[in-house]
């Protein structure tokens, strides 16, 4: 039984580990997002903006993740599901894998 626990621990956390991580080499998304009336087709990553101030349309397949810095950092502020917009008096950037 002491081998069975570190294993299980092992395999437990490595699972965890996992699906915390992003995929590598992860595919851009299919569609168009758009930011404050540009364009981006295909989108991936991040998207910055200079000012506080969002207006975004979603026309992708996955969801995009608005956050309040200009990089991507800290906690998502709102999300915004494929085929819908919104207005985001907060949001600085948006990230779409």
């Amino acid at each position: 039984m002491r081998r069975a626990i570190p294993l299980f621990a092992l395999v437990g956390a490595t699972t965890l580990g996992t699906l915390a991580l992003p995929a590598s080499g992860a595919q851009a998304a299919e569609g168009a997002l758009w930011l404050n009336a540009q364009r981006h087709d295909r989108p991936s990553g991040c998207y910055a903006t200079q000012h506080a101030g969002l207006a975004a349309v979603n026309r992708t397949n996955t969801t995009a993740f608005i956050f309040r810095g200009n990089r991507c950092k800290g906690d998502a502020i709102a999300s915004l599901d494929p085929n819908r917009r919104g207005t985001f008096e907060f949001g600085q950037s948006v990230y779409i894998a």
